[in-house]
C-alpha cells in the first residue's frame, strides 16, 4: 500500500539521528522481507491469484528500498553512507544468489 511505502521512505528522515543503527536494522529487515516474497514468487508456492499481486508488491517496495539506500548514500552523513553502500551490497548479493541456475534470473 502506498502507506507502508511511505514509511520506507520516512525511514531515511531517521538517519540523521544518533541511533543509525534502528535504521539499519530496520532497512535490513525490509530486504530480508523482499528476499523471502521473491523466493516465494520464483518457488510457484503461491497461488496464481496472489502471485501476480505479490510480484507487484515486491516491485514497489524494492523500488522504495533502493530508493531509500541511494538517498542514504548521499548524505552527509559518512557512517549512513557506510551503511548504504554496505545494505545495498548485501541486496546486490541476495538477488545474485537467488537468480543462479534458474531461468527467471532477470526478474526484479
Amino acid at each position: 500500500t502506498a502507506e507502508r511505502l511511505n514509511a520506507i521512505s520516512s525511514l531515511y528522515k531517521h538517519c540523521e539521528s544518533p541511533d543509525l543503527r534502528v535504521v539499519a536494522e530496520a532497512l535490513k529487515g525490509i530486504g530480508q522481507v523482499l528476499v523471502h516474497y521473491r523466493q516465494s514468487i520464483r518457488a510457484g508456492t503461491l497461488s496464481s491469484s496472489v502471485q501476480s499481486k505479490v510480484r507487484k508488491w515486491v516491485e514497489q517496495h524494492g523500488q522504495a528500498y533502493h530508493a531509500v539506500l541511494a538517498k542514504l548514500a548521499t548524505t552527509s552523513n559518512p557512517q549512513a553512507q557506510v551503511c548504504a553502500v554496505r545494505l545495498a551490497i548485501e541486496a546486490a548479493r541476495a538477488e545474485a544468489t537467488e537468480g543462479l541456475g534458474k531461468p527467471e534470473a532477470g526478474y526484479q
